[in-house]
């Protein structure tokens, strides 16, 4: 199948580069850190938002390789990134709303909602599935704050998600994304299967 080519610059890329700079950060315990390690990890996490707000701003594609094991390599170079960087803007959520600033809250989960749908937008079920875990975060945060806002701002938050949700991929069209792709990139042996009984892969 002919997949649409790929963004320049793609937003998933500065995404996955904004979780590596999480990932190789190492949290500081609070009763054993000094002030060295805070420090760094601080400049870490401001640098990830950063670059993450930049490739959320940008259109955004999963890169698919040309088999199944490549895929499944690259899926799991990216997965552990990703679900650091989504952590990383929980933490700011729920320490924005620990001192009081409800916007940079807001804003945090919204940013996650949009997370969810960016680092699966083109790709397969396993990066649908994982993007759907970051936005039930976002979603979870948004939901907490509702005794914090403003009818005419929850108003705006509930206007913000509807737009972030109608430019997502759908399930469906991850799933045949996925049937294509594994026509396309499967061995030998699952392209007969897929050409005699497309009912079993499905199943």
């Amino acid at each position: 199948p002919q997949f649409p080519p790929l963004p320049d610059p793609n937003g998933y890329a500065d995404l996955v580069r904004a979780g590596r700079i999480m990932a190789a950060a190492e949290l500081p315990r609070s009763r054993e850190a000094t002030d060295d390690e805070v420090r760094a990890f601080d400049e870490a996490s401001a640098t990830a938002l950063a670059l993450a707000r930049v490739g959320l701003g940008r259109t955004s594609r999963v890169p698919l390789a040309r088999s199944f094991d490549a895929q499944i390599e690259a899926s799991t170079k990216t997965a552990g990134p990703l679900k650091s960087l989504a952590r990383l803007f929980m933490r700011e959520a729920h320490r924005a709303r620990r001192e009081g600033q409800t916007d940079q809250a807001v804003r945090a989960g919204l940013d996650l909602v949009r997370l969810g749908h960016e680092m699966s937008r083109g790709g397969l079920m396993i990066d649908h599935m994982s993007g759907l875990a970051a936005t039930h975060m976002g979603l979870e945060i948004l939901t907490g704050l509702r005794a914090n806002v403003t009818p005419d701002e929850g108003l705006r938050i509930a206007r913000a998600l509807e737009s972030i949700d109608a430019g997502r991929d759908s399930m469906e069209q991850a799933i045949r994304r996925e049937e294509a792709f594994a026509r396309s990139a499967s061995d030998l042996r699952l392209r007969a299967i897929w050409l005699l009984h497309p009912s079993t892969i499905t199943k």
